[in-house]
């Protein structure tokens, strides 16, 4: 409909300045948005659960983000999963 503004709102009794030209129906931008801010939240999650490890095992933070991937890998979860289980646990000691 792009360029066909107003034969489209004559034809139907609209305004054509006020037709949005760039609606995104499907919601893709949106479920996008959301998408990113989950995968934001996730890796806050790992980065805190990096910590943890970090200072209870007293090793780097490299050392630490590998030691969670590969508890991962072996239990066949993701880095998500296990930082997860990192920060609960972390709560019952506390």
């Amino acid at each position: 409909f792009a360029g066909h503004h107003k034969e489209i709102a004559d034809a139907i009794g609209a305004w054509a300045p006020g037709a949005i030209t760039d609606a995104d129906l499907s919601f893709d931008r949106r479920r996008e948005a959301e998408e990113t801010a989950r995968r934001i939240a996730d890796q806050a999650e790992i980065n805190v659960a990096i910590g943890i490890v970090a200072e209870s095992q007293a090793v780097a933070a490299d050392v630490a983000r590998r030691r969670i991937a590969d508890a991962a890998t072996r239990a066949g979860l993701t880095e998500v999963d296990v930082a997860r289980m990192v920060l609960e646990a972390r709560s019952l000691d506390l």
